[in-house]
């Protein structure tokens, strides 16, 4: 990891690297991110015509999409805390 590099993602970076776990994401960021995925698949496929299956599609994608992202928060969350478990 070069030195700009380590400046650009923050201080604890290197700690996250060196262990080898993404830096958390909050939920604000998880749902940030499953409202626009909705959004965009609902635009796209309402573009192509489909009012109905668009907006099912959009709400029915971000609620999943928001699922499996706080799904594997958890997951990263109880490997972190067995790593630190082990390593005392």
């Amino acid at each position: 990891m070069t030195a700009r590099t380590a400046r650009d993602n923050g201080p604890h970076s290197d700690l996250t690297a060196a262990r080898g776990i993404l830096r958390a994401v909050t939920h604000t960021q998880m749902l940030i991110a499953a409202i626009v995925f909705g959004a965009a698949f609902a635009i796209a496929t309402i573009a192509q015509g489909d009012v109905a299956p668009g907006l099912v599609g959009g709400v029915l994608g971000g609620i999943l999409l928001f699922l499996v992202l706080q799904r594997v928060h958890e997951h990263n969350e109880a490997t972190k805390r067995r790593k630190e478990r082990e390593g005392r």
